[in-house]
C-alpha cells in the first residue's frame, strides 16, 4: 500500500489562497478553518483503515480469479502443446500472478522450481518417457524362461510338504482346504479319479504374474533383469495351489488362473458365476483371501523393488551406478533449463503485460502523457527496453544460481521418481519437507527477515507449510483417482484443477483465520505510517500557513498604517470629504458591509427612506 495523502495538495492551495487574501476580521477564522480541516481528514483516513481490513475483500481478485486459473491449468494439461509450456514452470496461475503484482519501482527475482505437484508431474513425464525408451531399446523382451526361477518354486514347494506333518496332502493357500498332494506318482486316490485326473496336484504360482511384474519394472532403468528375477521370484508372491485353479487342469471350459493376476482371475470367475457360465465354485471368502494375497504380494514386490533400486543407486547391487546417475543428471538438466527458458520468458512478457493492462486502463496517450500516439509507443516501448536491458545482467546472475537449484531439485525428484509404493510417497514427503526446512530458514534468516516482524515470520513459514501439504494432496489425488478407474490425462487434469483450489481456499481460510495476528499488526503499522505522514504534512502545513498569515499581517499592517494616516491627515485639514473616503476605504479593508460604498450613495439611500416623525 502506498502511504496516504493526509492533506490533499489542492485543498491546501485553496487554504493558503483564502488566508492571503483574509480580511484582518476573517485571518482568525481562516487559520481555525485550516486546522479543523486538518484534524477531520486525518479522522477519516484512520477510519478507512480499519475498515480496510475488517472487510471481507475482493472475492474476485481473492477467490474467483485463482479458482478459475486452477480450472485453466487442469484443462491446459490436456494437449501436448500446452504441457510443453508446464515443462517451463509456466502455468496459467504463475503467469497472471506474476503479471499482476508486476511494477517498474520493485524487481523481484523470480523462483525457478515451480510448487512441488508442478515439478512432481514434470519430472514424472520424463520418466515415463524415458522408461519407454529404455523398455523398447535396453531390456530384453519378455521371456518367461529368462525369469523363472524353477529351483526357488520347487524348493518352496518342497518346503511345504516338508513341514506338513508327513500328511500326503497340504493346504491350498488360496482356498484354505486341505487337498493339494505333491507328485502324480503319489496320488490322493480321493482325489484322483478319473474325471479330475490330477486336477489337485500341487503347484506354486506366482501370484503376481511373472508377465505384469516384467511390464511394472521393464522400464526402471535402476533395476536389472537379474533384479527383476529376484523381485518375481520371493516367497511373498509364491503360493501354494491346486493345479485346477492354476491352469484349469481337469476342468477344462471352467477357466483357470493362467497369467491373469488374482484380482482378474475372481472377476472372471465372478462373471462367470453371474452369467451361468461353467466355473471352478471358489467359494467367495477364497476369492477374498485371493485378492487379499494380491495386495500383500505387490506390497512386497515394491519393497523388493526399493531395496534393489537403492542398492544400484549406492553402488552396492547389480546395476551400473554411473549409468543411472549420469541419466537422471542429464533429465535434471534438461529439466533446469527448461525453467530458465521458462523465467526469461515470463521476465519479457511481465513488462508488456503492464503496458498493455495500463493502455487500457489509462488510454494509450494518456497514461504517459503523450502528445501523439507514435509518441506514445515510443515512451511504452522505451520503458519494456530500458527495464530489460537495465535487469538483464542480474536478471541471468540470479537465473545462474536458480539453475543450481533447480538442478538439484530436479536431480531428486528425478531419483524419487525411480522407486515405487509407498517409499515413493515417503521420500517425497521427505523433499517437501527438506523444502519447507530451507524456505523457512530464509524466513528467519534471509535478507529480508530483518525487515518482518515474528508475526509475520509466523505467518510466512505456516503458509509455506500449507503449499507443500497442497502439493503432496495433489499428487494424493491423483494416485487416488487411477485407482478408482481415472486414467491419464484426465486424471492429471482432475487433481490439477482440485488441487490449485484448494491451494486457493486454504490460503483464503489462513488469511481470514490470521493465526498469528498479522493483519492486526499490519493495521497498526498501517496507522503508525498514516501519523508519520500527518506529522510531516502538518510540518509543512505548519511553515505554509505560518509564512502565508504572517506575509498577510504585514501586509495588513502596512494597508492599515496608510488608511490610518489617511484618516489622521484628513482630521487635521478638517477635510469631511476625505475623512469619510478612508473611513469607507477601512470599511473595505475590513470587509465590513455598510450597505453603501460613498457618501453620494450613502445620500441616495437616505433621500429615498421616509422619515417617521
Amino acid at each position: 500500500m502506498k502511504p496516504p495523502k493526509i492533506m490533499d495538495k489542492n485543498k491546501l492551495q485553496e487554504l493558503e489562497d483564502s488566508i492571503r487574501n483574509a480580511s484582518p476580521l476573517e485571518l482568525v477564522s481562516k487559520l481555525k478553518e485550516a486546522e479543523l480541516y486538518d484534524k477531520k481528514e486525518t479522522r477519516t483516513v484512520v477510519d478507512e483503515v480499519y475498515q480496510e481490513f475488517e472487510k471481507s475483500g475482493n472475492l474476485v481478485d481473492e477467490v474467483v480469479v485463482p479458482v478459475f486459473m486452477s480450472i485453466a491449468d487442469g484443462l491446459l494439461e490436456s494437449t501436448s502443446a500446452t504441457r510443453k509450456l508446464r515443462k517451463k514452470g509456466l502455468t496459467a496461475s504463475r503467469i497472471v500472478s506474476q503479471c499482476k503484482s508486476f511494477n517498474y519501482d520493485q524487481v523481484e527475482t523470480d523462483t525457478i522450481i515451480p510448487d512441488g505437484y508442478t515439478e512432481w508431474k514434470n519430472v514424472g513425464d520424463q520418466t515415463r518417457e524415458d522408461f519407454t525408451q529404455y523398455s523398447e531399446n535396453t531390456r530384453q523382451a519378455y521371456n518367461r524362461g529368462e525369469y523363472e526361477d524353477k529351483d526357488r518354486l520347487n524348493q518352496y514347494k518342497q518346503d511345504k510338504f516338508d513341514n506338513n506333518g508327513g500328511r500326503i496332502n497340504a493346504t491350498d493357500e488360496y482356498t484354505g482346504e486341505k487337498n493339494v498332494y505333491q507328485y502324480r506318482s503319489n496320488p490322493d486316490a480321493r482325489r484322483n479319479v478319473e474325471k479330475y485326473k490330477h486336477d489337485h496336484q500341487a503347484e506354486v504360482d506366482h501370484i503376481v504374474p511373472l508377465k505384469q511384474i516384467h511390464d511394472q519394472l521393464k522400464g526402471n532403468y535402476a533395476l536389472t533383469d537379474e533384479d527383476i528375477k529376484n523381485i518375481a521370484n520371493n516367497d511373498t508372491n509364491y503360493a501354494l495351489t491346486s493345479a485346477r485353479i492354476n491352469r484349469g487342469a481337469g476342468a477344462p471350459g471352467q477357466g483357470g488362473k493362467f497369467d491373469m493376476t488374482n484380482s482378474e482371475f475372481v472377476e472372471d470367475q465372478r462373471n462367470r458365476e453371474k452369467e451361468g457360465r461353467p466355473n471352478l465354485g471358489i467359494s467367495e471368502e477364497a476369492k477374498e483371501n485371493m485378492l487379499q494375497m494380491e495386495k500383500d504380494a505387490q506390497k512386497h514386490i515394491n519393497n523388493d523393488a526399493d531395496k534393489a533400486i537403492l542398492a544400484n543407486i549406492t553402488g552396492q547391487g547389480t546395476g551400473n551406478t554411473k549409468e543411472i546417475w549420469g541419466k537422471s543428471a542429464s533429465n535434471a538438466a534438461n529439466q533446469s533449463k527448461d525453467y530458465v527458458v521458462g523465467n526469461v520468458i515470463l521476465f519479457i512478457i511481465k513488462p508488456l503485460y503492464y503496458e498493455i493492462s495500463d493502455i487500457f486502463n489509462n488510454g494509450l496517450k494518456e497514461g504517459v502523457n503523450a502528445e501523439s500516439t507514435s509518441q506514445a509507443f515510443k515512451i511504452r516501448f522505451g520503458r519494456v527496453k530500458k527495464y530489460v536491458l537495465d535487469n538483464a545482467l542480474s536478471f541471468l546472475g540470479d537465473n545462474v544460481w536458480e539453475f543450481v537449484k533447480g538442478f538439484i531439485s530436479s536431480l531428486i525428484e528425478g531419483i524419487i521418481s525411480l522407486f515405487v509404493g509407498i517409499f515413493k510417497q515417503i521420500l517425497k514427503v521427505v523433499k517437501e519437507g527438506i523444502k519447507v526446512f530451507v524456505q523457512a530458514g530464509k524466513v528467519l534468516f534471509g535478507k529480508q527477515a530483518s525487515q518482518m516482524t515474528a508475526a509475520q515470520k509466523g505467518d510466512a513459514i505456516i503458509k509455506i507449510l500449507g503449499g507443500s501439504v497442497i502439493a503432496i494432496c495433489g499428487i494424493g489425488i491423483e494416485a487416488l483417482l487411477n485407482k478408482i478407474g481415472v486414467t491419464e490425462p484426465w486424471s492429471v487434469i482432475l487433481s490439477t484443477m482440485l488441487s490449485g483450489i484448494a491451494s486457493t481456499m486454504f490460503m483464503l481460510l489462513l488469511d481470514k483465520i490470521d493465526l498469528f495476528s498479522v493483519k492486526a499488526e499490519k493495521r497498526r503499522m498501517r496507522i503508525e505510517e498514516i501519523f508519520d505522514e500527518r506529522i510531516n504534512d502538518i510540518k509543512e502545513a505548519e511553515k505554509t500557513f505560518d509564512t502565508a498569515a504572517i506575509e498577510t499581517m504585514q501586509a495588513h499592517k502596512v494597508q492599515f498604517a496608510s488608511i490610518r494616516n489617511g484618516i489622521q491627515n484628513a482630521i487635521d485639514n478638517n477635510n469631511i470629504v476625505d475623512i469619510n473616503t478612508k473611513l469607507f476605504e477601512l470599511a473595505s479593508f475590513m470587509r465590513v458591509d455598510l450597505g453603501y460604498k460613498s457618501q453620494e450613495e450613502f445620500v441616495d439611500k437616505f433621500d429615498g427612506m421616509e422619515i417617521a416623525l
